[in-house]
C-alpha cells in the first residue's frame, strides 16, 4: 500500500483526483489513506473463504471473493465516477478482471512483482531487480503496453530524495544497526533479531528497532529492547532518517530493499513472502546485501558484517516517482494540432459570454469571421497553434504568438470545458509551451496577459514561473491595466 500511496501523493501535486478503492479487512489501510488527504471506499468484508484451488489464478482467493464478484463491485462503488487511469495493485488480479474494468476506466496501470500471469494493462511497473526482467513480461502483457521495469523505477516516499542528499560512504567498524521487518511481522522476527544481535555483539552498539503500532508482538519487542539498552520507535515517520544514520540494516525485503539500497545502506535480510524470495536471491547474488534463512544464520553472518570493515553497497537504485506520475499526466494531455471538428467546436463555446470576457472577446463572432479568422491562424508562420486534448477530447486550445525568435513570443490558454478545470490540464499546456518556446524558439522571455480576477488562473502562472510585469499594458491592451496584467517567465 506505500507505493500506491505514494504514486497517489505524487499524480494529487499535479493535479489529479485520487480515489482508493479497498476491501473492509480487519486492518486495511483506509485510515492511512485518508490522512495522506485521499478518499476511500470499502468493499464488502468477506463472508466465507474462498477456495485457491478451483479458480485459474492461484493467488485469486487474496481478493476474498471471486474475481467477477470483486470486479462488479468495483464497479459499484465507482458508479457515475470518470476514472481516467485505473491503477491496480493485486496478485489475485490478472487479464480477466483487468478486461472487464475496460468499461469503467479509460486506462489500466498494473503494479506487479511475479511475472505469473496475464495482464490486460496500458502500463505496467515492476521495480524488481531480477534478471532478464523484460522476457518476464513480453508473453504476459499487450504489445503496446509501456513496461517499466527494474530498481531505476522505485516508488520512493519524498523524505528519501531528501535523506540521500546527505548519505555517507558506509567505512570502519560498524556502530549503528536498524532493525525493521516491516508491518506483517507475524513470527517476531523482531525479537529474533534483537536477541541474535545481542547475543553475538562484542562491543557497544547504538541499535534502532522500528515496530508499527499493531506489531503483534509490541510488548515483547518492547521488553527487548529494554532489556538490551536499544530505541524502540513504534509507527515512526522518520523511517529514512534512520535508514541515513544507519551502518548496517536487519530486515525484510519488499519496498524496504530498495528504500535501503537508495540511501546506501549495508543490510542483511530474510525473505518473509514467496515473492520476495526470487528477487532478494538475485540480489544477495551479485553483491547488493546478504540473506540469512534462521537465527543460526543470522548470528553467523552478522559475526562476520561486525568483526570486518563495513562497505556501502553499489548505488543501483532510482526513484521513479517523478517518471512514471509524469507519464500518467501526459498521457491526460496532449497538444495537437487542429481540427476542422476542433474548430466548430470552439465556435460553439464562444457562444459562452463568461468565457468570451475571461479571454478579451469583446463581440459574439459571426460563423464566417470564427472561420476565416482561424484559416489565418493557421497559416501565419509568427504563431502556433494547439488543441489542447484530455486524453481523446478536446477541452480547450492553446497557442504561442507574436514571435520573436531567439528574444519573445506570448503565450495564451483557454480550457472551455468545464469538466476538465481544476484537474492541472493547463498548468501542463503551459509547461509545453514554455519548453517549446525555449527549445525550438530559443526565446529568452516569455510573456502572457491574464485577467486580474481570474485568481486561479494568475496562481497557476505563478506556479510554472510567471511573475507580473509592473510595466503599464501595451499595444491592444494598453488602458486596460485595471482588468488585466501582463505576467513574464525568464527562460
Amino acid at each position: 500500500m506505500v507505493r500506491c500511496i505514494t504514486l497517489a501523493n505524487a499524480l494529487k501535486k499535479k493535479g489529479a483526483k485520487v480515489l482508493f478503492v479497498c476491501r473492509d479487512y480487519l486492518g486495511n489501510a483506509s485510515v492511512e489513506i485518508i490522512r495522506q488527504g485521499h478518499a476511500c471506499k470499502l468493499l464488502p468484508r468477506p463472508q466465507g473463504y474462498l477456495n485457491r484451488v478451483a479458480h485459474g489464478n492461484s493467488h485469486e482467493h487474496w481478493l476474498g471473493e471471486t474475481w467477477a464478484t470483486d470486479l462488479a463491485q468495483t464497479k459499484d462503488v465507482l458508479a457515475g465516477i470518470r476514472v481516467d487511469w485505473l491503477v491496480v495493485d493485486h496478485y489475485g488480479v490478472d487479464f480477466r478482471w483487468e478486461s472487464g474494468a475496460r468499461s469503467i476506466a479509460k486506462k489500466i496501470f498494473v503494479i506487479d512483482d511475479l511475472a505469473d500471469r496475464r495482464h490486460e494493462c496500458d502500463a505496467l511497473l515492476d521495480q524488481n531487480l531480477v534478471s532478464e526482467a523484460e522476457a518476464r513480461y513480453s508473453d504476459i502483457t499487450p504489445a503496446s503496453c509501456k513496461l517499466f521495469l527494474g530498481p531505476l523505477n522505485v516508488l520512493l516516499r519524498p523524505e528519501f530524495d531528501a535523506a540521500r542528499q546527505a548519505v555517507r560512504p558506509r567505512t570502519g567498524k560498524i556502530k549503528n544497526v536498524l532493525i525493521f521487518f516491516g508491518g506483517a511481522d507475524h513470527n517476531n522476527m523482531t525479537g529474533m533479531a534483537i536477541d541474535a544481535l545481542a547475543n553475538v555483539a562484542k562491543t557497544t552498539l547504538n541499535v534502532d528497532v522500528v515496530i508499527t503500532a499493531d506489531h503483534p508482538f509490541l510488548k515483547e519487542v518492547e521488553s527487548a529492547c529494554v532489556q538490551h539498552g536499544y530505541i524502540c520507535h513504534v509507527q515512526t515517520r522518520r523511517m529514512a532518517d534512520l535508514m541515513a544514520k544507519a551502518d548496517i540494516a536487519i530486515g525484510t525485503g519488499g519496498i524496504s530493499t530498495y528504500e535501503r539500497l537508495y540511501l546506501r545502506l549495508p543490510a542483511v535480510i530474510k525473505a518473509l513472502s514467496f515473492n520476495q524470495v526470487a528477487p532478494l536471491d538475485y540480489m544477495s547474488s551479485i553483491g547488493l546485501f546478504d540473506v540469512f534463512s534462521d537465527r543460526f544464520d543470522l548470528e553467523r553472518v552478522l559475526a562476520r558484517r561486525l568483526g570486518t570493515e563495513n562497505f556501502s553497497p553499489p548505488d543501483c537504485v532510482a526513484s521513479g516517482v517523478e517518471k512514471i506520475s509524469a507519464f500518467m499526466v501526459d498521457e491526460w494531455v496532449s497538444l495537437r494540432k487542429p481540427l476542422a471538428t476542433d474548430l466548430r467546436r470552439t465556435f460553439f463555446w464562444l457562444q459562452n459570454e463568461d468565457l468570451r470576457k475571461s479571454f478579451s472577446i469583446e463581440r459574439l463572432p459571426e460563423r464566417k469571421v470564427h472561420f476565416q479568422y482561424w484559416r489565418n491562424l493557421l497559416s501565419d508562420e509568427d504563431q502556433r497553434v494547439f488543441s489542447i486534448y484530455f486524453f481523446n477530447k478536446h477541452i480547450g486550445n492553446c497557442g504561442i504568438k507574436d514571435i520573436i525568435y531567439n528574444e519573445t513570443c506570448e503565450l495564451w490558454v483557454y480550457l472551455a470545458a468545464t469538466e476538465a478545470r481544476g484537474r492541472g490540464i493547463a498548468k501542463e499546456a503551459v509547461k509545453n509551451m514554455l519548453n517549446m518556446a525555449r527549445v525550438n524558439l530559443l526565446c529568452r522571455e516569455v510573456y502572457l496577459h491574464v485577467a486580474r480576477s481570474n485568481e486561479v488562473a494568475i496562481n497557476l502562472y505563478k506556479v510554472v514561473g510567471f511573475a507580473p510585469d509592473p510595466m503599464p499594458l501595451r499595444g491592444r491592451w494598453k488602458g486596460k491595466d485595471g482588468e488585466f496584467m501582463r505576467m513574464v517567465v525568464k527562460l
